[in-house]
């Protein structure tokens, strides 16, 4: 149906639920730029973490098997005997 044929009513009923559809893909895009940034933040956390720490990291899951051997090795092991 053409606009032109349509009652002011069903006009007014269109705009309501186009304006209603529009604030919701604003909260989503508020929401999906929160969980970027937490994910960032999360990153940003590993890294320093993992930076800090002087041992070799392994990552596994059923798809993947990841190794991260940081170069910087202790002043003194406290691992051995």
């Amino acid at each position: 149906m053409k606009d032109e044929e349509k009652t002011k009513e069903q006009l007014v009923n269109e705009l309501v639920e186009l304006r209603r559809r529009l604030t919701e893909l604003e909260v989503r895009e508020i929401e999906r730029k929160r969980r970027e940034e937490a994910l960032r933040e999360s990153e940003r956390r590993f890294h320093q973490m993992a930076e800090n720490i002087p041992v070799v990291l392994t990552g596994l899951s059923s798809t993947t098997a990841s190794i991260w051997p940081w170069l910087r090795p202790p002043a003194i092991s406290t691992c051995w005997p």
